[in-house]
């Protein structure tokens, strides 16, 4: 209960727009305090989350990664979101292959509870992640399996990224033809919805 009760006080904090002081009080925790309890993973992925509001992205990277871990004590679907953003905050930091192996493993466990919106995110950003480091085949698999789903779900802000990710995929093997159809799919998504350019994207 200790442990709640310090991240209900970093949130309070937080809330009052002093993030400072929120991440003093979590970063105050002793480093083995609660070491595999639910409470201390998720006071680590708050205080990994305030550290990437604070710019501090590599000590933010490290904190949810450590969350995340299967030792962490956290619930599978909680840990598959942890793992989601510690793969976020690892790309932001640069460490794309970091990046790819936790979208990985949240999409595996996302999967496994049957999470069908989740995964749809979660391959939007694999097919850009393995995009950048040069796996065609995964990207191109990663996109179509995005774009297929986001359809069948009706999610069209996912559908015209995943839509704009196969047209940067063709535009990256210079594929002109096939980049600017699935271009037109996301602007044409997008327009007819109402998006935000940043959504489409």
């Amino acid at each position: 209960r200790w442990l709640s009760l310090r991240g209900v006080w970093a949130q309070a904090l937080e809330r009052s727009g002093d993030l400072r002081t929120a991440i003093a009080v979590l970063e105050a925790l002793p480093d083995d305090q609660g070491r595999g309890r639910p409470a201390r993973a998720l006071l680590d992925g708050m205080l990994g989350r305030l550290l990437w509001h604070a710019g501090k992205i590599r000590e933010a990277s490290r904190l949810m990664a450590r969350a995340s871990e299967e030792g962490a004590g956290l619930p599978a679907l909680d840990r598959a979101k942890m793992l989601h953003n510690a793969a976020l905050c690892s790309y932001a930091a640069g460490d794309l292959g970091g990046a790819i192996s936790s979208w990985e493993q949240a999409l595996l466990l996302f999967e496994r509870l049957h999470v069908g919106v989740e995964q749809v995110h979660v391959q939007v950003n694999l097919a850009v992640g393995y995009r950048e480091a040069g796996r065609w085949e995964r990207a191109r698999q990663a996109c179509a399996w995005a774009l297929e789903r986001s359809q069948a779900l009706g999610l069209p802000d996912l559908e015209a990224m995943s839509a704009g990710n196969l047209g940067d995929l063709h535009l990256a093997r210079h594929q002109w033809e096939d980049a600017e159809r699935y271009y037109a799919v996301a602007a044409e998504v997008a327009e007819k919805h109402g998006l935000a350019g940043e959504k489409a994207e």
